[in-house]
């Protein structure tokens, strides 16, 4: 499974911490939405971060516009917000740092912590990230009435989630990031496909696969012909046939794709984890 790493420099650092200026933004697909922050400043310093526009679909970093240009940065709108999560264990709460934001410059590396003013927003505000409503306007191939899901993970299922439908009491369909299953995969999605899903910026994309488990013996296929396009800010998804890739309705899979499948106990534990998530579906 490829990790995803880019390298930051924020030239003022961080809020109260002005020395902490490099860091490395780590994303694993199978823990998106949420990233990783590492220091490169100060040895074992990170910070889970996670794009709050997931759901806070207003939100923007215009109002922190003139200290944006201050730093150099001119179109808040071309930036990308991230939020610093703070996860308590007793009791098990996660807040999100809403007042206080990454301005993240993709491209150029570059980024800024900002304060935004006049803004309904808390820098301990309490979020849910165990689920995601995932809305499909056209439905699924084949039911058009199923369009409302929630897109649910856990720690037990990892790393099978399961998309709970809204429509349909009891249906749940187990589903998987495209990179466990077949590394290298790259579905497309056309224009027409990117202005339906609302896409702003190539990083609000991600994929979904549907599993179908079966009994006698236990066997997973994993439609790579028909994934699941949605914009992780939004939640809008699309089915999008993949025409004249190749591409199989039932690939059989075991989800042991990364390095860790030659461990044969890993190898167990994912299919245990593939037992479990059937007897949910």
């Amino acid at each position: 499974m490829k990790i995803q790493s880019l390298s930051l420099e924020f030239p003022d650092g961080l809020i109260g911490c002005p020395e902490w200026r490099h860091f490395r933004l780590l994303q694993d697909p199978d823990a998106a939405p949420i990233a990783v922050l590492e220091s490169l400043d100060e040895p074992n310093l990170s910070f889970l971060v996670v794009d709050p526009r997931m759901w806070v679909p207003g939100y923007a970093l215009g109002s922190a516009a003139d200290s944006l240009a201050a730093a150099g940065f001119a179109d808040p709108t071309a930036l990308l917000p991230l939020a610093i999560l703070n996860v308590r264990a007793e009791p098990l709460q996660i807040t999100a740092n809403l007042l206080g934001p990454l301005a993240v410059d993709v491209a150029a590396g570059r980024g800024a912590q900002v304060v935004l003013t006049d803004q309904p927003y808390s820098a301990e505000q309490p979020v849910t990230l165990l689920e995601q409503r995932v809305y499909l306007p056209e439905g699924l191939i084949g039911c058009p009435d199923w369009r409302s899901f929630l897109l649910r993970r856990s720690e037990e299922m990892r790393p099978v989630k399961l998309l709970v439908s809204l429509d349909q009491p009891g249906l749940s369909l187990p589903a998987a990031h495209p990179e466990l299953i077949a590394p290298g995969y790259r579905p497309r999605v056309s224009e027409e496909d990117a202005a339906a899903l609302g896409l702003d910026a190539a990083s609000e994309l991600d994929w979904l696969v549907l599993l179908t488990i079966t009994d006698e013996p236990v066997k997973v296929t994993a439609n790579l012909l028909g994934p699941i396009a949605f914009n992780r800010r939004t939640g809008v998804a699309r089915q999008v046939v993949q025409a004249g890739a190749g591409y199989p309705v039932a690939q059989p899979v075991g989800l042991i794709a990364d390095a860790a499948a030659d461990d044969a106990s890993v190898t167990v534990g994912v299919r245990a984890e593939v037992r479990h998530a059937r007897a949910h579906a």
